[in-house]
């Protein structure tokens, strides 16, 4: 087989005395969403999913991605929802940006740990099975992982008491690959709650904005 992309007009002639089946397919390098032009392809899903977008508050602009109510500030208790990109083709140096703002309950005894939290996980697979990824510096808190959490003990995570905050993710890893990216946010069963998680300005670049064809060949 062969992969080719390319931007410019390809020419396919067959000088062989074999057949050939041709396909090409649009694929998108790169995803840039400030989400102010409403839900696109993303999806949400999972038990007590409250994922929307909101206007109560976002980092620029008017709208981000918020996991918690829509009727008060705040999520509830027993929460595992998560927010899947559109599908996302990564080429060399592959980088991932994002700013958020998230209000969770966290142990002001143990200020590390924390009951409820966020995780991004990403999928090679088209969305079958997911790993978490690790951001530049790591995650600030661990997750309790107690009282019904739907994170294991220890997991690192996003969480805390407010603030807009950036987040950088190496993808490099994955370059050539096509991916679905998935932002996970979790709660336990009991106590306290807090605002929940906004998410705004996601960038997965090198980021093209337009859509370049895949092509693939193999003989018959």
């Amino acid at each position: 087989s062969v992969y080719l992309v390319s931007n410019r007009l390809l020419q396919v002639a067959n000088v062989g005395a074999g057949a050939l089946i041709w396909t090409a397919r649009l694929d998108r390098i790169g995803f840039a969403d400030d989400m102010e032009a409403g839900t696109g392809t993303w999806t949400h899903a999972g038990p007590s999913d409250p994922w929307h977008i909101a206007t109560n508050r976002s980092y620029s602009a008017t709208h981000a991605w918020y996991a918690g109510r829509a009727d008060a500030p705040a999520y509830q208790n027993g929460m595992n929802c998560w927010l899947v990109s559109p599908s996302v083709r990564l080429v060399a140096d592959a980088r991932l940006t994002f700013e958020y703002w998230i209000g969770t309950a966290v142990d002001e005894s143990a200020p590390v740990y924390a009951y409820d939290g966020g995780i991004v996980e990403i999928s090679v697979d088209g969305g079958q099975a997911y790993a978490q990824i690790e951001p530049a510096g790591g995650y600030p808190y661990l997750a309790h992982g107690v009282y019904g959490s739907p994170f294991d003990i220890g997991t690192p995570c996003f969480a805390g008491t407010g603030g807009w905050q950036s987040a950088a993710f190496d993808l490099s890893a994955y370059a050539g690959r096509q991916i679905r990216l998935r932002f996970r946010f979790g709660s336990d069963e009991t106590y306290v709650v807090g605002e929940g998680w906004y998410i705004d300005n996601i960038l997965v670049s090198p980021e093209s904005g337009t859509n370049d064809v895949w092509w693939s060949v193999s003989a018959t």
